[in-house]
């Protein structure tokens, strides 16, 4: 992680301000939390997700998930967050334990599926379907 100066980049940077190690495999996903200063998540292909402390470098909690990431959103309050894996499920887990608190088939197409939380609390979906036709869903979860 850098931290980038209040006037911009003006030289090249070699030096990080902290190295967050944990994953066997590469990071395909990395998301600040809403509302909580220096957490950040991460998700490898390794199919693990780790909360880090940016501050000290620690990874604060370190779970599994059975499938590959393909995308990840905080809610608004940093409560919960929200897996599209390529199993084509949506999977809310809580941040804290690592618990899988619910799952939900998302698109049925082959491709790639994302998810957002809204503002309100519903979940917006995007994917495809059998017939790589695009789909749309609103859902509450």
């Amino acid at each position: 992680v850098w931290q980038i100066p209040d006037g911009g980049i003006t030289r090249t940077m070699t030096e990080s301000v902290v190295d967050l190690m944990n994953h066997q495999r590469r990071v395909g996903i990395v998301l600040w939390h809403p509302s909580a200063q220096n957490i950040l998540l991460s998700a490898g292909s390794d199919n693990r997700v780790c909360i880090w402390n940016v501050g000290t470098g620690e990874c604060l909690i370190n779970f599994q998930l059975p499938e590959l990431v393909l995308s990840g959103c905080w809610n608004w309050d940093g409560s919960e967050v929200l897996f599209c894996c390529k199993d084509k499920t949506i999977r809310r887990v809580d941040p804290r334990s690592g618990d899988i608190e619910e799952e939900a088939i998302a698109h049925e197409g082959s491709k790639g599926a994302r998810a957002i939380y809204l503002k309100n609390g519903l979940v917006f979906t995007t994917g495809f379907t059998k017939h790589s036709e695009r789909q749309y869903s609103l859902r509450e979860i």
